[in-house]
């Protein structure tokens, strides 16, 4: 089965990709993002790799989208396994990609899964998930870190303050 180079969604045959020149997205990649010892060391250290890999629509996008921006952005893979380490200290993955990056984390056949560049936190977490949206995301992590009063970040707590809050209307 392939999977994107870039998020390691799990290409099955009617969803769309593109294919490219391999190392000519790992160029991209150290040129473009920022490094990190997640998803980047496995993209840029990786070795036997095929001449050309495929790319999910929604990454060729982001490619396209990063590539003409000054700087260095993080791969969205690195992104979210940042934030769901803590929430808050890392900003907020977008969340129109949300439900397909948890989905190619969750994914124990992924090259980033094979490779162990998802810490087990991150594993125990994503496991914990009642939907896949950032509020899930929080509470998750909050319930796996003992569901603490006290953070090191203000955002943190922020974040876990409205995940504790009743939804409108259930107060």
């Amino acid at each position: 089965m392939e999977h994107c180079f870039l998020c390691g969604i799990s290409l099955t045959a009617g969803k769309g990709k593109r294919y490219k020149n391999t190392q000519e997205l790992r160029c991209f990649v150290r040129d473009k993002c920022q490094p990190t010892p997640l998803a980047f060391a496995h993209l840029s250290e990786s070795c036997c790799v095929p001449l050309e890999s495929p790319l999910c629509i929604p990454c060729v996008n982001w490619k396209r989208r990063t590539a003409v921006r000054p700087g260095k952005s993080l791969l969205q893979v690195d992104q979210l396994i940042g934030y769901i380490m803590q929430p808050g200290r890392m900003n907020e993955p977008d969340s129109r990609c949300l439900v397909r990056l948890i989905e190619a984390l969750r994914d124990e056949t992924s090259p980033f899964a094979r490779a162990h560049a998802i810490p087990l936190p991150v594993r125990h977490i994503l496991s914990r998930l009642e939907t896949n949206d950032l509020a899930s995301i929080a509470k998750a992590w909050w319930d796996l870190n003992g569901r603490s009063s006290f953070f090191r970040h203000a955002q943190t707590a922020k974040i876990i303050r409205a995940v504790q809050r009743p939804p409108p209307g259930e107060a």
